[in-house]
């Protein structure tokens, strides 16, 4: 048997680079202190979603 996660994909962040497997990012990993783009745009204006 196999697990899957099964997530949501965060559309706006058309110029984040993860590596050549990942997909997309999940919403969560959005302004959530990790660095998970190469281009680090998804720690970018965090400041305003709060």
């Amino acid at each position: 048997m196999t697990d899957f996660i099964i997530g949501t994909c965060y559309p706006f962040l058309t110029g984040c680079y993860r590596s050549p497997s990942s997909i997309c990012l999940d919403w969560r990993e959005i302004c959530d202190g990790d660095f998970d783009c190469i281009s680090v745009e998804d720690e970018e204006l965090c400041q305003i979603l709060e």
